[in-house]
């Protein structure tokens, strides 16, 4: 008897040691990580397989290159007091100018190392628009890829984006469908492609034959934009001030403007344009995202400016007319510039797509 005390301690502690020991790989049960598999498809779907020219704009879907990315949140730049104020070229300034110094450098490194420890998926597309991503885990995706493909004499885009949420202890997610969105790209010299849209007046339809033998400004344009008012008046002032390489202002015969409002309901762009006194130049309306000329010029977002010659090419398209737009001070000093250096190059076969983080 005087041994079961001994006994029944030794057993206890056994039992507390046994408990210890199994304790954690619960806890770890409890704690691992659920992981996520994504099942979707990209889709041509609701797209034009042909194009203005009759170019065959099917693809074989495998060939597009795509990633899953981690949405990540990057520190905000400390701007100086009253930035809020500045123009897109005084911002692009102060950031070239912090870029190159020590304290520049080291936030830029700061945010790329970020970028590189966000999770990242390569995603295989199979020839039917399948995919399957394996072991996600919880957190705000963007899925985005493109694929390069000269058809004829132009180059196209093919390129998907989408965003989803993965959430933790779900086991699989099915997504709609993507669709692949198809954009020309138009080099400098290329042919500036057709369009028909309906006049102001809504009494006949607008069409680039028309502008023959006229250096043309065309910006598409949507008047649910906060800023549409204060872009209109900026392709406006255009009108009498565009100078040609011999510095001689260029008259209403030789340089036109056409804005074209994208908005399906034109109400509130015609009330803009009166209220405002926006009425020089030419005004055409493509009454929604249905119209041909949209998908002939590549819009995917507004505003968009071109630039075509007087022999109806293109001589600055929208995504080099949209960089240049970050440093010049006006879009009457992009013309004249270009004007007076007719060699200047026009990069136009790919679009620079930002990094899929929050800002």
């Amino acid at each position: 008897m005087s041994n079961f005390p001994r006994i029944l301690l030794l057993f206890v502690a056994a039992m507390v040691a046994v408990l210890a020991t199994s304790q954690p790989c619960s806890a770890q049960r409890k704690q691992k990580k659920q992981y996520t598999t994504i099942k979707g498809e990209v889709t041509l779907k609701g797209q034009k397989l042909r194009s203005w020219n009759g170019d065959n704009l099917r693809i074989d879907m495998a060939k597009i290159s795509a990633k899953l990315r981690e949405y990540v949140k990057l520190p905000p730049l400390k701007y100086p007091a009253g930035h809020e104020k500045w123009t897109a070229q005084q911002r692009t300034k102060w950031q070239d100018k912090l870029a190159a110094t020590k304290t520049g450098k080291k936030v830029l490194e700061r945010n790329q190392k970020i970028l590189e420890d966000a999770n990242s998926f390569d995603l295989k597309i199979e020839r039917d628009g399948s995919f399957v991503i394996y072991d996600v885990p919880p957190g705000e995706y963007a899925i985005q890829g493109r694929y390069d493909r000269e058809i004829g004499e132009l180059n196209y885009a093919y390129e998907i984006f989408g965003k989803l949420k993965v959430g933790r202890e779900v086991d699989e997610i099915a997504l709609d469908p993507i669709r692949i969105e198809i954009t020309p790209q138009y080099p400098r010299g290329t042919p500036a492609p057709p369009f028909k849209i309906t006049t102001y007046n809504d009494k006949g339809n607008l069409e680039l034959g028309m502008f023959k033998n006229k250096l043309l400004l065309i910006n598409f344009w949507s008047a649910e934009s906060p800023i549409a008012a204060k872009e209109q008046k900026a392709v406006q002032n255009t009108i009498d001030k565009v100078v040609d390489e011999g510095g001689k202002v260029l008259s209403p015969k030789e340089f036109g403007v056409l804005s074209v409002n994208v908005d399906k309901d034109r109400k509130k762009a015609l009330k803009l344009l009166s209220q405002n006194k926006l009425l020089k130049g030419s005004h055409g309306f493509t009454l929604g995202s249905g119209n041909p000329s949209l998908f002939n010029y590549g819009i995917q977002g507004v505003p968009s400016y071109w630039l075509i010659d007087t022999d109806g090419n293109v001589l600055i398209n929208q995504y080099e007319f949209a960089k240049l737009m970050r440093t010049k001070e006006s879009i009457e000093a992009i013309i004249g510039e270009r004007l007076k250096n007719n060699n200047a190059p026009t990069p136009a076969k790919k679009r620079d797509k930002p990094t899929p983080a929050k800002r």
